[in-house]
């Protein structure tokens, strides 16, 4: 265990940033195969809702209390918010996708800053 106490978790997850996997596409077959591929894990992904590729998600190992927190939907990035619990401590990991900015998405870096 480590010092913080939440050495359980390093070996067990997996957060992705601009996963590609969508609903309009071959997305679907995608995460079953992950599923079907990992059997002992739990993905969990939100996609775009706007514009196919993208989206976000965690890959956990199996046994642990996982809650989604509420999101809120952003023009300029993003993210899946957990909460995750093991050994009666939680940890909240969060991963954020900001998509480069680009004339074709008409993001500009000064939006960001």
């Amino acid at each position: 265990m480590s010092i913080l106490g939440f050495g359980w978790l390093a070996d067990c997850s997996c957060l992705y940033t601009e996963t590609w996997l969508s609903s309009r596409s071959n997305g679907n077959n995608t995460i079953a195969e992950i599923i079907n591929t990992l059997a002992d894990f739990v993905f969990l992904h939100i996609q775009r809702s706007t514009v196919t590729g993208g989206g976000v998600g965690i890959l956990l190992r199996n046994g642990f209390e996982i809650k989604q927190n509420e999101t809120s939907e952003f023009q300029l990035f993003e993210y899946i918010d957990l909460s995750i619990t093991s050994y009666k401590r939680t940890i909240r990991p969060v991963s954020i996708y900001r998509p480069t900015p680009s004339k074709k998405n008409k993001l500009s870096s000064s939006m960001f800053f």
